[in-house]
């Protein structure tokens, strides 16, 4: 019969095995889980140790020797008795350190990794945001410091037609006297924005001025002058994809954050009248 040439249900193996395992869970649950940790108990099973002498080998390239591994392990109970007792007596509130650290984690574990960007994203990235990464224009410029006014705006221009060497001409001040292939920007951090602006004007060759920065007056002749260029993706792809994925991960942050905000009832105090007041007062 077919029935005969069955093994009954309880002669399957798949039985046996959920039998063994359930007579196992019995004896353990019996004899009590002495491995189980409790609040004031620290147990390292074979796993944690196992994980322990494995962080160590990634850091020095070869496994610890026995006594390394025992201080590694002194030292991670050493640290676990000082953060449960940290924990008891409340010495993670209100510290901005750890509650950073955890912000930091639990963005981590909502946003994850930023993927890489595909190539049509990456361009059209790059065509919204190409000003960001135009080059220049690019100066090498000399400049003679003339003062806080143009007295000797004269008397200097005559010591360079006699061919007095122009870091000699001016007066004494501790600037840079030439600059080369810098852009807008890095003569403005140093010059002011006024001075900045002014070499766009000036053509290269002669000596022009009075050019005024923060610091005065002063006579400046550009030696060359490059014109902006729009570089092509591929020579600021690194930057590109850096900044695509800071975008993507700004947006992902944020969207998690709003999830996470809509949970909650949040009240917050009338700002003291003076802090209106200063803060409508900014342009």
């Amino acid at each position: 019969m077919l029935a005969d040439d069955r093994r009954r249900w309880w002669q399957q193996p798949l039985v046996h095995f959920l039998l063994a395992g359930l007579l196992i869970f019995a004896l353990d649950s019996m004899r009590g889980d002495d491995t189980r940790e409790t609040p004031d108990s620290i147990v390292l099973n074979e796993s944690q140790v196992a994980r322990l002498a494995s962080l160590f080998e990634q850091s020095w390239g070869r496994p610890p020797k026995p006594q390394e591994l025992q201080g590694v392990i002194d030292e991670h109970l050493r640290e676990e008795v000082y953060y449960r007792e940290a924990l008891k007596l409340g010495l993670d509130s209100d510290d901005p350190v750890i509650r950073r650290r955890l912000r930091q984690k639990l963005e981590f574990m909502l946003v994850g990794e930023t993927p890489e960007p595909t190539e049509v994203e990456l361009q059209d990235f790059y065509d919204q945001n190409n000003s960001r990464y135009t080059r220049g224009p690019v100066y090498h410029f000399e400049q003679v410091y003339l003062g806080t006014s143009v007295d000797t705006l004269a008397a200097v221009q005559e010591k360079l037609e006699q061919g007095v060497e122009y870091r000699k001409a001016g007066a004494p001040i501790n600037l840079p006297s030439a600059m080369s292939d810098v852009d807008p920007a890095a003569v403005q951090r140093i010059f002011g924005e006024d001075f900045s602006a002014a070499l766009a004007h000036l053509e290269p060759g002669s000596w022009e001025g009075p050019i005024w920065s923060g610091y005065g007056a002063h006579l400046v002749r550009i030696r060359d002058k490059q014109a902006a260029e729009v570089p092509a993706l591929d020579q600021v792809r690194r930057q590109l994809v850096n900044d695509w994925k800071s975008r993507q991960r700004r947006q992902a942050e944020e969207a998690a954050f709003e999830r996470l905000a809509a949970g909650y009832q949040i009240e917050v105090a009338d700002l003291p009248d003076a802090a209106v007041s200063s803060s409508t007062s900014v342009p």
